[in-house]
């Protein structure tokens, strides 16, 4: 069965709901197939990083995120520092550092790199 994104769709499962965040993802597998994420608007990557950073005593400036897909953004804006993979979903694209790498190809490695040296040490 053939799926045709159409954020109208989109649209119209978020009003049909009260509380919720509905958001269009791409698959990081073959970058064509698109479904909607539908969670509590109380959840959300970023603030499952922040819970995670703040049981160890971190502020988010001591922190890295990489995505690839809108569904990692909450993540990427609470992050000190944000990269996004070479094969990003384009609506995100140059909101963030791009990285090289793919999400198959060391991007992560990547990024650690990057942000390293970036890191002014004491």
């Amino acid at each position: 069965v053939g799926y045709v994104y159409k954020r109208q769709y989109q649209r119209r499962v978020h009003g049909a709901f009260e509380g919720v965040k509905v958001i269009q993802a791409t698959s990081p597998y073959d970058h064509n197939s698109r479904w909607l994420e539908i969670y509590s608007s109380r959840v959300d990557k970023g603030q499952a990083a922040e819970w995670v950073a703040s049981r160890h005593d971190l502020t988010a400036d001591l922190t890295l995120a990489t995505g690839n897909d809108t569904n990692d953004v909450d993540m990427l804006d609470w992050a000190g520092k944000s990269f996004v993979v070479a094969n990003v979903t384009p609506s995100i694209k140059n909101k963030y550092t791009n990285l090289q790498c793919s999400n198959n190809k060391s991007a992560f490695s990547e990024a650690v790199s990057l942000w390293m040296n970036e890191i002014q040490w004491e």
